[in-house]
């Protein structure tokens, strides 16, 4: 555990996780947001970037495009630790 005896590392990894709690919070909070009923609206106030011209706000769209950026992420990732895993077990085995 020499990683976290660093008070920098350890800044750096507090600072990383708080983006990533702050980026999840963004992708769940599109829920929040009522639909309008009104079109093309510039940004303001109540419409954070705006609406669409069919009337959708275009944060909540940008906040549910970020949660499904999150999920096909973490699913590669996870692939990839997954394949990863098996060949470095495989190597580790078959060594000479």
């Amino acid at each position: 555990m020499n990683f976290l005896r660093s008070p920098a590392r350890l800044l750096l990894l507090g600072f990383s996780f708080l983006a990533l709690v702050a980026a999840l919070g963004w992708a769940k909070g599109a829920a929040l947001i009522p639909h309008p009923d009104q079109v093309s609206l510039p940004p303001g106030m109540e419409h954070f970037l705006g609406t669409d011209s069919l009337g959708r706000d275009l944060a909540a769209r940008l906040m549910h495009g970020t949660a499904i950026a999150f999920l096909v992420g973490s699913v590669a990732a996870a692939i990839a630790v997954g394949l990863g895993t098996l060949t470095g077990v495989f190597a580790g085995l078959n060594r000479n």
